[in-house]
């Protein structure tokens, strides 16, 4: 939340307890309809940050204005189509399924869950088999 650290918040230092990289990569992409309606327009991001920011904080007003408008124009560079999600959400699953890698994902599900998504023919060839 914006209110535990607005002073950090331009350069994504330890926010809400998540480091620098997992914070780039969670804010990555937005879907375009999240900029849609009232959410298209500067004014509602900047209410929204004022509301989340609280006014307990020790910034000048000018420094407060300053980082509410990086974080706006930070939301508003995160905006891809839809198609452009999608595959970012593959490849991102991808990459954590080599990271972790296959076994500890297995051992981490349910084996009647794993058991029923066989029976049903679901599963798909990789590369990895």
């Amino acid at each position: 939340m914006l209110s535990k650290n607005i002073e950090g918040a331009d350069e994504y230092d330890d926010f809400d307890g998540l480091t620098a990289s997992s914070i780039k990569a969670a804010i990555m992409f937005r879907r375009e309809s999240e900029f849609s309606g009232d959410w298209a327009h500067r004014d509602r991001w900047r209410e929204y940050y004022e509301h989340e920011a609280d006014d307990n904080h020790d910034l000048s007003d000018e420094r407060f204005v300053e980082l509410r408008e990086q974080y706006i124009d930070r939301a508003f560079e995160t905006s891809c189509s839809t198609t452009a999600v999608e595959n970012q959400s593959k490849a991102g699953l991808q990459q954590l399924v080599e990271e972790i890698g296959t076994d500890q994902i297995l051992d981490a599900l349910d084996d009647d869950a794993i058991r029923k998504y066989a029976a049903n023919g679901d599963l798909i060839e990789t590369d990895h088999d």
